[in-house]
């Protein structure tokens, strides 16, 4: 296979990648290509967590139309994993076994019981092996597994939407509906991708939320964690979130340890999760807890809270054509004398979705440095 057709195989890769957005977590989204005689004998994408991984579906796809994959070349959107302790065997195991000629893919795996070490593995067995074809591409796939490997805190995206004068909500607390229905129709769709949704406390009181997948968009299924943070001291316990048929997928993040024997009491009833601390250690609860990207459609103190802490991996901000005047203002931060000690969110851009425009910012993903970076678009001894 000619190097120029290794961006058009894994561009397709990356197609078949995307069909597990939302449902593989705390797994990477993969997609896989095998090619034999320069055509495609078999493709497979990873579907959750538990499920064959996608090199194990292209191969078995293969192997079902009655294809012998010898010889084959092997095109995957992360490196092939090779450790033992996961619900699935390795795949450079089968792929040694299988006796195929080439593997490629974009990104080397940020876990480091796999980061190099799958390429390694398939090199010491004869296999080429080539690296970092479209790795940029695949970093933005993967955002949330590379955050979470070097980090091991969720990965943190925050939505706000505002008026043209910086409002969130009139005087009163009313908020609906500031952006039109395209934009909350795209908030849905991100409920979807995320493990968890996270609001305040007085959002949950003065709105009573359901923090559901609806809008047309398909839950499949899923229903994402629904995160409060505040004092459950203060929180209204007759609201949706308490008494629904997924109470059990409430979680409050308070930094209050003097709970009283009541709200214990109603914790404890309604199996809610309870996370006790600061907003950094509250977030490395939620990991652990295996809530590996949470969305942040908190209202102002929520949003000001992980701005000022710097506790956000991505940015988006809708920008509404009305003015409110007298209401909520979207941020709150230290009182400042000069326009120079403003917070300047840099490398951010603007765009228009439905009647709004939109600021979104990214930070920088960087892959693991558990790999020699020297290796990317070059075949490994084989």
């Amino acid at each position: 296979m000619e190097p120029a057709k290794y961006s058009l195989y894994m561009d397709q890769a990356f197609a078949l990648a995307e069909k597990g957005r939302g449902t593989t977590s705390p797994n990477p989204m993969v997609g896989a290509i095998l090619v034999k005689n320069g055509e495609i004998i078999g493709a497979g994408f990873h579907v959750k967590s538990g499920a064959d991984h996608a090199e194990v579906i292209a191969i078995k796809e293969a192997e079902q139309n009655n294809h012998d994959v010898a010889g084959s070349v092997l095109i995957c959107t992360l490196e092939p994993c090779c450790h033992q302790k996961k619900l699935t065997p390795p795949c450079t195991d089968l792929i040694i076994a299988k006796k195929i000629f080439k593997v490629i893919f974009a990104n080397h795996d940020p876990n480091p019981a796999v980061s190099g070490k799958g390429a390694k593995i398939l090199a010491a067995a004869g296999i080429k092996v080539v690296a970092g074809v479209l790795k940029e591409r695949g970093e933005i796939l993967n955002k949330v597994f590379m955050h979470n490997m070097q980090n091991l805190t969720p990965y943190i995206h925050l939505k706000m939407a505002q008026t043209l004068d910086g409002k969130i909500a009139t005087f009163t607390g009313d908020s609906r509906w500031i952006s039109d229905k395209v934009a909350r129709t795209w908030v849905h769709q991100q409920r979807f991708f995320y493990d968890g949704i996270l609001i305040g406390r007085n959002t949950v009181n003065q709105d009573n939320p359901l923090l559901s997948i609806r809008m047309g968009v398909a839950a499949n299924g899923k229903v994402p964690y629904r995160i409060i943070l505040g004092n459950p001291e203060k929180l209204d316990w007759q609201m949706n979130l308490f008494n629904d048929k997924h109470v059990d997928r409430t979680i409050l993040m308070t930094k209050n340890e003097q709970l009283s024997t009541e709200t214990k009491a109603i914790i404890k009833e309604k199996k809610i999760t309870l996370f006790v601390g600061d907003l950094n250690s509250c977030l490395k609860q939620a990991y652990d807890f295996g809530i590996k990207s949470i969305f942040v459609e908190g209202g102002s103190s929520v949003f000001s809270s992980f701005i000022n802490a710097s506790l956000y991996n991505e940015l988006t901000v809708f920008i509404s054509a009305k003015f409110l005047g007298d209401g909520e203002n979207i941020y709150r931060g230290p009182r400042l004398d000069k326009m120079g000690q403003a917070l300047n969110l840099k490398n951010g851009r603007f765009s228009q979705m439905g009647s709004q425009m939109v600021f979104s910012l990214q930070k920088n993903i960087l892959e693991s440095k558990n790999h020699d970076s020297n290796e990317d678009h070059k075949c490994l001894p084989g």
